[in-house]
C-alpha cells in the first residue's frame, strides 16, 4: 500500500510482456520465441486479442491451449455444450458485454466461460547463456493484477527440462504441429552437484493430480520436530486439507 492507504497503481503488464517478447526477437532475429496461452484471452473466440496479434505478426508463435481434452470441471453444465453449444464454434464480435473489461462478445464465450476451464499456468523457460532457466511463479501477467503479491523460483537442470517437458504435453494437447522443444541447452552430467545441492537443496517439477499426491505423501511422511512449508495458491483440495489436520495434531 502506498503513503494514505491508497491502493498501488496498475502496470500494464500484459502491454510490457508484449513490447519486451518483441524487442528481443527484433533483436535476435533467429530466436525462436513461443508462448502458451489460454483462450480466455480471446474470450473463447469471442475477441481478438491485439497483443497476441503483435506477437504474431513480430514473429512469436502463439499457441492457444485446447481445453475441451481436459476432464470436466462443471459436468452439469460441459455435458450440454458440448452437445449444443460447442459445434457452432465462435467468431469475433458480439452484442453481450465482456466479462473481463471493455468491448463486445457473443453468447457463445459466455457459455464457454461456465464450462470452469483454463490453462492457469505461470511458467518461463528460456536459454540463459547456454543452459536452460525456467521460472515457475504465481503472477498474472495481467494488468489487474500487477498489484498482487507473489512469489515465484528461479531454478536450472533437470528440473528446467522438466518444465520444458510438461509444456510440451500442452503443445500436444492442442495439436500444434510445430517442431518438438528442444532441450539442446540441458546438461544433465552438469546438474550432479552445484549451488543447489551444496546448499541441500532439492526440487520436483508436478503438475495436475501428482501435486496433491506428493503433498499428501509429504505431510504425511512428516514426524516430530520436522519443519513443514507449505505454499499453495488455494488450498481446496480436502486430501490436503485432511493430511495437514492429521498433522496438527498432538501426539498421543
Amino acid at each position: 500500500m502506498l503513503k494514505g492507504g491508497c491502493p498501488p497503481p496498475h502496470r500494464r503488464l500484459s502491454a510490457e510482456l508484449t513490447e519486451a517478447l518483441i524487442a528481443r526477437k527484433r533483436a535476435m532475429p533467429g530466436l525462436r520465441a513461443l508462448l502458451i496461452t489460454d483462450p480466455v484471452n480471446t474470450v473463447y473466440g469471442g475477441m481478438e486479442s491485439p497483443h497476441l496479434r503483435r506477437l504474431a505478426a513480430a514473429g512469436v508463435e502463439v499457441v492457444v491451449t485446447r481445453l475441451e481434452p481436459l476432464r470436466d470441471s462443471n459436468p452439469a453444465w460441459s455435458g450440454f455444450w458440448r452437445l449444443a453449444v460447442r459445434p457452432w464454434g465462435n467468431r469475433a464480435g458480439g452484442c453481450l458485454a465482456n466479462p473481463f473489461g471493455p468491448g463486445r462478445v457473443t453468447l457463445r464465450s459466455w457459455l464457454s466461460l461456465l464450462n470452469f476451464k483454463a490453462n492457469h499456468r505461470k511458467v518461463v523457460a528460456a536459454d540463459a547463456s547456454g543452459r536452460l532457466r525456467a521460472l515457475v511463479t504465481s503472477a498474472n501477467p495481467h494488468d489487474g493484477s500487477s498489484a498482487h503479491s507473489n512469489v515465484g523460483i528461479v531454478f536450472e537442470g533437470l528440473a528446467a527440462q522438466a518444465v520444458l517437458e510438461t509444456e510440451q504435453a500442452v503443445l500436444d494437447l492442442s495439436g500444434y504441429g510445430g517442431a518438438p522443444l528442444c532441450n539442446e541447452f540441458v546438461d544433465a552430467a552438469a546438474h550432479v552437484g552445484g549451488a543447489a545441492d551444496a546448499e541441500g537443496l532439492r526440487i520436483q517439477v508436478l503438475t495436475e493430480g501428482a501435486i496433491a499426491r506428493a503433498a499428501e505423501e509429504m505431510i504425511g511422511g512428516a514426524g516430530r520436530g520436522d519443519r513443514l512449508d507449505l505454499v499453495m495458491f488455494y488450498l481446496a483440495d480436502r486430501g490436503i486439507v485432511r493430511a495437514l489436520k492429521s498433522a496438527a495434531r498432538p501426539c498421543a
